[in-house]
């Protein structure tokens, strides 16, 4: 649903506070809008949209662990398919600090207060670094 500059400016405005003291905030409902919230949940999804020799650095254990490792992505999502049927036991693996797939930004719907740079939160584009 389009809002008009006010709508925005308010939104920008109560999320102002927790960037710029980076608190973490959980923005309730947000993503159910976009098609990224039902596609991603499968495997089969990712293997289809990204091609499986793109590079990618993941991350196991806790976050921040530094224990980075890189493979190709259809490496990490055979890994996580392995988990997902109790073949592996032990740590998490997560993609650490990759950008977001081209292939798959199509499925997100950005808030306008992230992209935006005049609203003044964040840089206006699709990740902060801290």
């Amino acid at each position: 649903t389009e809002h008009d500059d006010s709508y925005h400016a308010r939104i920008a405005d109560s999320f102002r506070k927790y960037h710029s003291s980076q608190t973490p905030v959980i923005l309730r409902g947000l993503a159910r809008g976009c098609d990224a919230y039902y596609f991603w949940r499968s495997i089969d999804y990712w293997r289809a949209a990204v091609d499986p020799e793109a590079p990618v650095d993941v991350e196991l254990g806790l976050y921040n662990s530094g224990n980075r490792i890189p493979m190709r992505f259809a490496d990490y999502l055979n890994y996580l398919e392995e988990a997902k049927e109790g073949a592996k036991s032990g740590e998490t693996a997560y993609l650490a600090q990759n950008e977001v797939f081209r292939e798959v930004l199509k499925d997100l719907q950005i808030p306008r207060f992230c992209e935006d740079p005049t609203l003044s939160v964040g840089e206006g584009k699709l990740h902060h670094t801290m």
